[in-house]
């Protein structure tokens, strides 16, 4: 690799650590529609990208095989290139998804709020309330333990970019296989489904309004309820995938430096290479990895704010209607 294709290297590392939400998900526009678009075809893409990057992995060990240097040195470029490209993918696109998580914890607090106002004056029978608390504490507990597993998904996922192993191996070595293929496929349509369910829950809020007997109030509480704990399953799935892909970019830098410290060793590359390479392992697999997952652990300790907050104020709205 020589010294401009280095530099250039360099400056895409640099240009991706600055395209980070800090701020997390504060004053970030959902924009529902065009997002979601945008979401599945990064899926798409995540899919294609891992693949692509093994086949250059590939390709750059027959061409030190066959003695190509020059063909080997842009086979190098263009897997570093490509493994940041899809760190930024990946980044943006856990971004995205927890924005949608933020609209549908809300949407929580937002059904409680409508039942509220649609009940004030004429009021629910005690055991309606008890049943319709119930529902609430179980959406948001489902939540909240989605929000802690993604947490802990999150820093196992840096500690194997640190050379250590973390808690969830066994589901990433999984992804990896055979069978992670119908894994990783299933990913668009269960997000598809979350969005489908959102617009249930919302018409099961516009029914409130004119509902008739007790009965029916029950049965689209339970509607409610049920959808809800769809909605964090799919997530808890999309989630794990998204982070076994993550991983799967961390051993594909991992084999990146493998290969070119030993082609260096038997000269088959020049030694500079191997010392760009770490420099690049460096950046992206320590560098960049911290800066993305950072923000997204910004990300999560927000929604672990909402939730924590939602708790009580749903109880309180629900009980306060209780005839």
């Amino acid at each position: 690799m020589d010294e401009a294709q280095f530099a250039k290297l360099k400056e895409a590392v640099s240009k991706a650590m600055g395209d980070t939400h800090l701020g997390g998900l504060k004053g970030e526009v959902l924009h529902e529609h065009i997002r979601g678009m945008i979401t599945r075809l990064h899926f798409k893409w995540e899919q294609k990208g891992t693949e692509r990057v093994k086949g250059v992995l590939d390709d750059l060990e027959k061409d030190i095989e066959e003695h190509l240097v020059i063909k080997a040195g842009s086979a190098e470029e263009k897997a570093v290139k490509m493994l940041i490209r899809d760190h930024v993918l990946l980044y943006y696109t856990m971004h995205s998804l927890l924005l949608f998580e933020k609209k549908d914890i809300l949407e929580v607090e937002d059904f409680a709020k409508k039942l509220k106002k649609d009940f004030e004056k004429k009021g629910i029978p005690k055991d309606t309330a008890k049943f319709a608390i119930k529902i609430f504490e179980d959406a948001i507990k489902a939540w909240r333990e989605e929000i802690v597993n993604l947490r802990e998904e999150i820093n196992s996922v840096f500690a194997r970019a640190k050379g250590r192993t973390g808690w969830s191996l066994g589901f990433f070595e999984k992804m990896h296989s055979a069978d992670g293929f119908f894994l990783r496929f299933k990913e668009r349509r269960l997000f598809g489904q979350t969005l489908r369910d959102e617009r249930l829950i919302e018409k099961n809020a516009n029914k409130l309004a004119s509902v008739k007997s007790k009965e029916e109030l029950e049965r689209i509480l339970k509607s409610f309820g049920e959808e809800t704990q769809e909605i964090v399953k799919d997530f808890v799935i999309i989630h794990k995938v998204q982070m076994a892909t993550w991983d799967e970019l961390t051993q594909h830098m991992n084999r990146l430096v493998e290969i070119v410290a030993k082609a260096a060793g038997i000269h088959e590359l020049p030694l500079n290479d191997e010392q760009e390479m770490d420099q690049l392992y460096s950046l992206i697999n320590d560098k960049l990895n911290e800066q993305y997952l950072h923000a997204l652990r910004i990300d999560v300790k927000q929604l672990e704010a909402i939730i924590a907050e939602l708790d009580d104020k749903v109880k309180s709205d629900v009980q306060r209607l209780a005839a």
